[in-house]
């Protein structure tokens, strides 16, 4: 059972493949979901809005805004309510897998390819504490319309405060690594 398995996690299940709509949803509270929407994509500029959704609250209301550049440059990160901040700033020189968040501390992720068609995702603290995981689809994979039951993200629940931002790193690595529009 889920909840018996993640007791120490906030889990959360991506019911989307799509890369310019992906849908969270808490498996262990299914009135909450995230949601990672592109709402410009154009030669010039795309942006993404991560949004927080909860059965019985606001719908779509964005909490995170991330805009790249032309041909998928780094641009900016923006947390509702705080000023824009360069992408270069949020995203770590130290490790181009590592981020500074919003409480000030730096994570970083790694992964594992566990078996052919298996990648696993972990993001540490400079602890080394777990953070997060998060098991990814093989490229090759058809895009699910329907929840995979294997694309998900834990999150311990000391953390849990971090979901929306451990999503937008995961999106900001996709423009990195996959040159994804």
């Amino acid at each position: 059972m889920a909840a018996t398995k993640h007791e120490g996690y906030v889990c959360f299940q991506k019911m989307t493949s799509s890369v310019g709509a992906r849908v969270f949803v808490n498996i262990m509270n299914e009135g909450m979901r995230l949601t990672c929407k592109r709402v410009v994509s154009s030669d010039s500029r795309t942006v993404y809005h991560i949004s927080s959704n909860f059965a019985d609250g606001p719908r779509d209301v964005p909490i995170i805004e991330l805009q790249f550049g032309p041909a998928n440059s780094l641009g900016t990160v923006t947390l509702i309510g705080h000023s824009a901040v360069p992408m270069s700033t949020y995203w770590s020189n130290e490790d181009i897998l590592g981020f500074h968040a919003s409480d000030k501390n730096y994570y970083q992720w790694s992964y594992l390819l566990t078996t052919e068609h298996s990648e696993e995702w972990t993001c540490t603290n400079r602890s080394g504490d777990n953070v997060a995981y998060y098991g990814l689809k093989h490229p090759s994979d058809p895009l699910y319309v329907v929840p995979s039951g294997c694309m998900l993200l834990s999150i311990e629940k000391a953390f849990g405060h971090l979901a929306s931002e451990l999503i937008a790193a995961m999106v900001i690595m996709s423009h990195i690594f996959l040159d994804v529009p």
